[in-house]
């Protein structure tokens, strides 16, 4: 009888506590307010406060919560906005000089110039707020060239380096009607390329409803002008992927290089780790080669996740790919042009990198099956960067040897000097340079100085081997 009891008062306790979360939690349904019109306040007060504290305090927690996330993104974007009225306040200037040395003791001479990389006098109102201080730079004749992610084109003299101040100027283009959802963390331009008198530019392109927010790596092309550049479509396909809605466009690829009559584009996976049931028959996880007359394309070679570098050697006929890996496993690639089947580099079935842990256990099963390229029908890379170290572009080591290359480093904010030639199967790290700041492009300029393009202070430096 008393075991009755006991469990009748249980009983009649969880429910009034289950119909008192109720009160409190749907307080806007209509029939809940009609019922709690009925019970007089300090009833109500009295029993939010004692009986039903705990989902009451549940209840200002998530409030709290959601609070702090609003201010937290709010203090983000102020952030951000200051940097960008930072830059503008010091654009052109000669902000740091100094000599470094990389780990094996060669001098360098470092100069920086900050950019102005803020868009807020931009003509489209949409634009006014996208300040994105990643860049990408090129060289025409003394002029050169940087875009940022958010497709605003900056042009200066390279003599005005040795003044001590970069007299740039913002060339006006319409590309901003090309770059839709421009308020996206990676939607945006991935590379620049000029050929005469020809600008390409490759972005992550929403294809259908821009809301539907489903990409693919695209370019456009346009001809160099001092007022403004109209740009047209140069390339682009109607397939797309939405792969991972959480971090938007990520892992597109998009570095662009002169190989022979045509113009080669790297395209990553977008971090669709499904991508490999369809990748075959998809242009993505490849790089590709379009004919610059023509404009038909191909495919050079597949089985990439995130190439981000790319570099052709015409004298020695030599091509050059870095590319993102999982975790633990960035790759240098030489890339085969001469094989009769399209060559595969493993991705995302062979890979020195290993799960970052927020794949499904279905995914797992059927991706980085093996280490080893070789010996499971792929493409072994000639370097792997274990722990990753997130690498950029790939250029030449002129000052070192004619067998020597720089990749440069978003994770660890460093160029890493490898040597490599033709026929080896490996390369190998000679040295590290330590700049201090992600290095997004660097291209080598005639007189052997480096141009780069710095990703933490939307910066333009100078390195210069002494």
């Amino acid at each position: 009888m008393l075991k009755k009891k006991i469990i009748l008062v249980v009983s009649i306790i969880l429910v009034t506590f289950i119909f008192g979360s109720i009160l409190i939690h749907k307080s806007e349904n209509k029939f809940v307010k009609q019922i709690t019109i009925l019970i007089p306040t300090p009833i109500k007060n009295f029993i939010r406060n004692t009986l039903f504290v705990i989902p009451n305090h549940f209840r200002e927690f998530n409030f709290l919560k959601f609070k702090t996330s609003t201010l937290q993104g709010r203090i983000t974007y102020l952030e951000e906005e200051n940097k960008a009225i930072m830059a503008e306040l010091f654009s052109g200037k000669n902000t740091s000089n100094s000599i470094i040395k990389s780990k094996n003791g060669r001098e360098f001479e470092l100069k920086i110039f900050q950019l102005p990389w803020g868009n807020f006098w931009a003509l489209d109102p949409k634009q006014r707020r996208n300040h994105k201080r990643h860049g990408y730079l090129d060289i025409h004749l003394d002029d050169v060239y940087v875009i940022f992610f958010s497709g605003k084109i900056l042009k200066f003299n390279s003599k005005d380096i040795a003044n001590n101040f970069l007299e740039n100027k913002e060339i006006s283009s319409n590309i901003s009607d090309f770059i839709k959802n421009a308020d996206e963390k990676w939607v945006g331009v991935k590379d620049i390329l000029i050929l005469e008198n020809d600008i390409f530019v490759s972005y992550t392109k929403a294809i259908g409803d821009p809301k539907n927010a489903c990409y693919n790596t695209s370019v456009l092309k346009g001809l160099l002008n001092n007022k403004d550049i109209i740009f047209e479509e140069f390339f682009t396909h109607q397939d797309c992927t939405n792969g991972n809605k959480r971090n938007g466009p990520a892992q597109a690829g998009g570095r662009m290089v002169k190989y022979k009559n045509s113009l080669l584009l790297t395209v990553g996976d977008f971090m669709d780790l499904e991508l490999y049931l369809t990748a075959e028959n998809r242009l993505f996880s490849k790089i590709l080669s379009i004919d610059l007359k023509t404009k038909k394309h191909g495919v050079i070679s597949q089985g990439h996740r995130n190439p981000q570098g790319l570099l052709y050697v015409e004298e020695e006929d030599l091509l050059i790919s870095s590319e993102h890996g999982p975790k633990g496993g960035d790759e240098i690639n030489k890339i085969l042009t001469d094989t009769k089947e399209i060559p595969h580099y493993g991705w995302p079935i062979a890979s020195h990198g290993t799960f970052y842990g927020f794949e499904s256990t279905e995914i797992r099963k059927n991706i980085l099956k093996y280490k080893n390229h070789e010996d499971n029908g792929y493409v072994e890379p000639i370097l792997v960067f274990e722990p990753s170290i997130g690498p950029s572009e790939v250029v030449k080591a002129e000052y070192r040897s004619d067998k020597s290359f720089l990749v440069s480093s978003l994770k660890n904010k460093s160029l890493y000097e490898f040597q490599y030639s033709k026929n080896e199967k490996s390369a190998k790290v000679t040295d590290e340079i330590f700049i201090g700041e992600r290095i997004r492009d660097i291209k080598l300029v005639k007189n052997g100085e480096y141009f780069l393009i710095l990703g933490n202070t939307g910066s333009f430096a100078i390195l210069n081997p002494l």
